[in-house]
């Protein structure tokens, strides 16, 4: 089984619990496997999030609600 493999039944694993619904606008999946590649991926997750928070002209909007997920996969298991 790949790690794309294993991706989809977390995502789909989500869904079917509900911990993800359609009416999310982004699914940002962090699959780093190294410190530095997850840190980056998480600063543009943070950057995405922070844009998202903020209007035309860079005004805080209405509160966005932000729900974050975490799987963890361990292959040494």
């Amino acid at each position: 089984m790949t790690l794309n493999c294993l991706t989809e039944t977390a995502i789909n694993i989500g869904y079917s619990c509900q911990l993800l619904t359609d009416e999310m606008a982004d699914i940002f999946i962090i699959d780093g496997h190294t410190y530095d590649d997850v840190e980056s991926q998480l600063g543009k997750f943070r950057e995405a999030v922070r844009s998202a928070s903020l209007g035309y002209g860079g005004a805080p909007t209405a509160a966005t609600s932000v729900s974050i997920v975490t799987f963890r996969w361990d292959q040494h298991r």
